[in-house]
């Protein structure tokens, strides 16, 4: 939330970052992506800033979506069994 304080500080009030809550509505809503486009940085800090947020955004979506997928896709267990021509080949 750190880039929506910046974008409170750089942008001008017609921007439409009038409030705090603004800008924390307008990280929000960049950070998972959705991007209503009520609320745009237009300086070239808030847009550096936007840029930041929004690849930071995809990249902690993935990150959550990769671990719930193979959480849920190895039924809850903690390692997976190894094939049996693997066991056989470590055993000897």
């Amino acid at each position: 939330m750190c880039c929506s304080l910046i974008e409170k500080w750089v942008e001008p009030p017609s921007s439409g970052f009038v409030t705090y809550g603004d800008s924390f509505w307008w990280g929000f809503v960049t950070l998972t992506t959705v991007g209503y486009g009520d609320i745009t940085p237009v300086t070239p800090v808030g847009r550096i800033a936007a840029i930041c947020l929004m690849f930071g955004g995809v990249a902690l979506l993935g990150v959550l979506a990769g671990t719930l997928a193979s959480f849920f896709g190895l039924g809850g267990q903690s390692e997976p069994e190894p094939l049996p021509a693997v066991a056989e080949a470590e055993q000897g």
